[in-house]
């Protein structure tokens, strides 16, 4: 029975989870165009729903509609297993994130170095979409694209290490509870 409980609690994280960053970033796509709008001079998406607010999901349905094609002589299996290899750390990240207090999925004491290492995970799925296409210059793309993200790791880590250092912990919910009260020391 208390499996049963743990499990259902996952999966409600993982869909409260899911669900807040498909908003957020709802929010953030329309933002984004309209501003793109106000620099060309023009009005931005306003057709569909208020203020052009369902524009982004009407987007997203017509993609999903779109014929899902895959190269001749390419790995049919690995081909459409990549895109999920590259999402699933960018979404598995949230579980140590803290949006409020006591908010979090799992609060753990290694936070930052959980989050460093899931998220250069999604460079496997970029290496794998490359050699599954059968493509000589698919890999290639995907071997510089690797390699560039590999290297911006490096200081990723080096500016993960300066909170890491003022709140002593390398717990995420540790870091967001250094910053309370005084700005780390700084501000009084």
């Amino acid at each position: 029975m208390d499996l049963v409980i743990t499990l259902a609690k996952m999966l409600a994280w993982a869909v409260a989870i899911l669900g807040f960053i498909l908003v957020a970033v709802l929010y953030i796509i329309w933002g984004l165009r309209r501003v793109m709008g106000a620099i060309q001079s023009r009005i931005g998406p306003n057709r569909v729903g208020p203020q052009g607010l369902a524009q982004t999901i009407a987007d997203a349905i017509k993609l999903l509609q779109k014929e899902d094609v895959i190269p001749e002589g390419a790995d049919r299996w690995l081909f459409t297993l990549a895109p999920i290899i590259v999402f699933v750390p960018a979404y598995v990240v949230y579980v140590v994130m803290p949006f409020g207090k006591g908010v979090i999925a799992k609060d753990l004491n290694i936070g930052i170095l959980f989050i460093s290492a899931i998220s250069s995970i999604a460079v496997i799925g970029i290496i794998i979409a490359g050699w599954s296409s059968n493509n000589k210059w698919s890999l290639l793309g995907a071997f510089r694209a690797a390699a560039q993200l590999v290297a911006y790791e490096v200081p990723m880590l080096l500016a993960l290490c300066v909170p890491v250092l003022f709140a002593g912990t390398f717990s995420m919910q540790g870091i967001v509870q250094s910053q309370s009260g005084y700005a780390f020391g700084f501000i009084p």
